[in-house]
């Protein structure tokens, strides 16, 4: 017996000893993949040298405001709520356009309907239960208007506001350029000059000499919200409809980074 249990050990274990283990097979994949990674590092760029990020500014005035604007209404049915909205949004638009606002530059964003409830408490055999009970429907509409006359944003605001009625919500507006492409240049350039700038600065810190450039990239989005073409939304203030509201564009700034990576000599 003794003999037999001897030859069945062996042979499990010579079975063992010929199967591949696919737990070891995974680990040793991933060593290699890790030092593959280590040895690219990120994005195909090794992790030594010099990194610096360059921002190039350009302070620029504003030639468009983004107004974004809607009507809402609550009533017992869908129709007259939507009733409500509809002549609310009817007469804003025409008050835009009576203010040269043409129908390309004004652009729905959301059309809702939704049922009201109230939970209501009732007593039935004695006992307190709630109950979900429909109450009415609201229904909103929202657009986005792009306004180029920012002399009279004010006043156009507030005709808005009038030609609404309770139904106008004025969410937000903010000012912006709306085509930066002739600007794209100077800030590439000007962000260029800063990465050279810094990277300069901190080999001389550092007792080394900056080498040749082995990475550069443009960080960020060169545009921003998308509305009827590009549009680079750079700054942004909120405001209420008030009469004679006052409103001003100011002065944004545009900035681009890129990011740089050298050698070191």
């Amino acid at each position: 017996l003794a003999v037999i249990m001897v030859a069945a050990l062996g042979a499990v274990v010579a079975c063992s000893s010929d199967r591949t283990d696919p737990v070891g097979a995974t680990a040793v994949g991933v060593g290699e993949l890790a030092r593959a990674s280590s040895a690219s590092g990120s994005g195909g760029v090794g992790q030594s040298g010099i990194w610096v990020i360059g921002e190039g500014t350009v302070a620029i005035e504003p030639d468009l405001a983004l107004l974004t604007l809607g009507v809402d209404a609550t009533d017992d049915t869908v129709a007259e709520a939507r009733d409500v909205t509809a002549t609310a949004m009817d007469a804003i638009i025409k008050a835009l356009k009576v203010r040269g606002v043409e129908d390309k530059d004004i652009q729905t964003q959301s059309f809702n309907i939704f049922p009201m409830y109230e939970f209501l408490e009732v007593v039935e055999d004695g006992r307190r239960t709630g109950r979900q009970v429909l109450v009415g429907y609201r229904v909103s509409n929202t657009a986005t208007v792009k306004i180029r006359d920012l002399d009279n944003v004010g006043e156009i605001i507030d005709e808005v506001a009038k030609a609404g009625g309770s139904a106008t919500r004025i969410n937000g507006i903010s000012f912006t350029v709306e085509d930066t492409s002739n600007l794209e240049v100077e800030l590439r350039a000007s962000a260029v000059a800063d990465a050279l700038t810094k990277a300069d600065h901190l080999a001389e810190l550092s007792g080394v000499d900056r080498g040749r450039l082995v990475f550069l990239t443009q960080l960020g989005s060169t545009s921003g919200r998308d509305f009827s073409g590009g549009v680079a939304e750079v700054g942004i203030a909120r405001s209420q409809a008030a009469p004679s509201s006052p409103l001003s564009g100011g002065e944004l700034e545009l900035t681009r980074r890129v990011q740089a990576v050298f050698e070191i000599d």
